[in-house]
């Protein structure tokens, strides 16, 4: 995604921090701790670093630096083995813990996230769309290069864990259920094969409501993945079904106090945004 118009991104940075603002003020988070105590985890979505100004999608090295720190300092940064632990009732963590994970699989993961992450000693999952790697016909989204495997490999030396993006960044939604196993089979393959790990979890490309359902989850459950994120958002909770999970977007142009308050859980509701723009969310011709 590059640079939006001036009056969009104004638009939609002040609706997310109104509705930040919002929850703060009317005590509606300190309330919601209260009627609900038990603890939450919030996986937060980014996807690309640099100092591009109005893309949402990109965020400044030095405000990534300043929210890894925050959940570092606060021992809020989980990995997967915690998340696992989490759902299953086997492990205490901190309030309100968050997972970085990192979609599409840019070279800034690697040339600005990996050294930021493994300087605090954060864990993350990159999802990344292994038919995209190397291949000079891959479609190109974006001005910025796709990671090579060699960078990949690093990645997972420095902490980070790879999950697949699906096999070619398409809507699993519009596919058969045959279909969007094969995606999820060919992705964890190649990705395994190439890498010589494991890889245990998967991101919707897209992952508005028109991207998943139930017979992606029970595809993707059979391409044996333990771990499925969308991009509604939401918190998790102890039993969550662990591949049908929420994720939080962290955007550029969020100020270090709307990140907070994101972490606790002041963009959980965004989730009505999610549902109700859901067709607006992706161009129309990813779906195939």
């Amino acid at each position: 995604m590059s640079a939006i118009p001036r009056a969009r991104w104004l638009a939609k940075k002040s609706a997310r921090g109104a509705l930040a603002l919002g929850m703060a003020a009317s005590g509606a988070l300190a309330l919601r701790r209260m009627l609900s105590p038990a603890p939450r985890v919030r996986v937060l979505t980014y996807h690309r670093f640099g100092e591009l100004a109005r893309d949402p999608f990109c965020i400044g090295q030095r405000e990534f630096e300043a929210q890894v720190r925050f959940l570092a300092e606060r021992k809020r940064a989980i990995g997967l083995d915690d998340l696992r632990a989490f759902l299953a009732g086997e492990r205490a963590l901190e309030p309100d813990s968050a997972l970085i994970t990192i979609d599409d699989g840019f070279a800034s993961t690697f040339e600005l996230a990996l050294p930021v992450l493994r300087h605090h000693g954060v864990p993350a999952i990159a999802f990344v769309t292994p038919s995209a790697i190397e291949n000079p016909d891959a479609p190109a989204w974006e001005a910025e290069r796709y990671m090579t495997w060699a960078e990949l490999a690093k990645l997972a030396e420095g902490g980070i864990e790879t999950g697949a993006h699906g096999f070619e960044h398409l809507s699993l939604g519009a596919m058969s259920r045959a279909a969007a196993k094969d995606q999820g089979v060919r992705a964890r393959a190649l990705l395994e094969a190439r890498l010589g790990r494991t890889v245990r979890a998967f991101a919707y490309p897209y992952g508005t409501l028109r991207d998943f359902n139930a017979d992606t989850r029970q595809a993707l459950g059979e391409a044996g993945y333990e771990f499925v994120f969308t991009s509604q958002h939401g918190a998790i909770h102890e039993g969550m079904d662990a591949r049908e999970l929420p994720r939080v977007k962290v955007e550029n142009g969020d100020s270090a106090s709307l990140f907070r308050r994101l972490c606790d859980g002041a963009m959980d509701p965004w989730r009505i945004v999610d549902s109700g723009l859901s067709g607006l969310q992706r161009p129309a011709a990813a779906v195939r």
